[in-house]
């Protein structure tokens, strides 16, 4: 299960601590999750406009933040460029509250992070993880952003050979991009 986390300014590197913390204790019970992109809500547009991350943008499923998610599809409105029925979610999720003990935590959470030691902590992350990266960085067929607004690890870009495969079924079929949307 890929996911998009969407957080404030200014802590997407705290946002992809807490995402890791995750994907490990999903793993403890057999679930393999990936935070595909983490972006702060000032970078929701996509910078590359290709039809994998048209694809990618169109089938999400907003779990939590339908708000967020509106913003995001309207910050990418040029998917509807690659795929013109794709204006709006398959289907209206009921938007998800924290409830309980789940509730305080995270407002305690956040009142404790949204702060300076929230700032400390994910300059430091974000230091850290760029020196780990150094080297998948420098990768010819990557696709990664790592910045103080948006961790994409994509060190090897999947877009990239999916849409080589896309474009070479076309080629088989003697299309082209345009021939095949027009086809359908």
């Amino acid at each position: 299960l890929d996911y998009v986390l969407v957080t404030a300014p200014g802590r997407v590197w705290l946002a992809r601590g807490f995402a890791v913390l995750l994907v490990k204790l999903a793993k403890r019970r057999g679930v393999v999750i990936c935070p595909n992109y983490v972006l702060a809500t000032t970078a929701l547009a996509q910078t590359r406009q290709t039809l994998y991350v048209a694809h990618e943008i169109a089938q999400m499923v907003p779990l939590y933040g339908t708000t967020i998610y509106t913003q995001m599809r309207a910050a990418n409105a040029w998917v509807r460029t690659h795929l013109y029925n794709a204006d709006h979610a398959f289907y209206e999720p009921p938007e998800q509250q924290p409830h309980g003990i789940w509730r305080a935590l995270k407002g305690a959470l956040e009142q404790l992070m949204g702060g300076q030691l929230g700032k400390r902590l994910d300059k430091w992350e974000h230091e850290r993880k760029l020196r780990r990266f150094e080297a998948d960085l420098k990768l010819a067929d990557g696709a990664a952003r790592l910045d103080s607004d948006q961790v994409k690890g994509h060190f090897r870009d999947h877009g990239r050979w999916v849409m080589q495969c896309y474009h070479e079924r076309l080629r088989l079929h003697h299309l082209d991009d345009e021939s095949a949307l027009a086809a359908d």
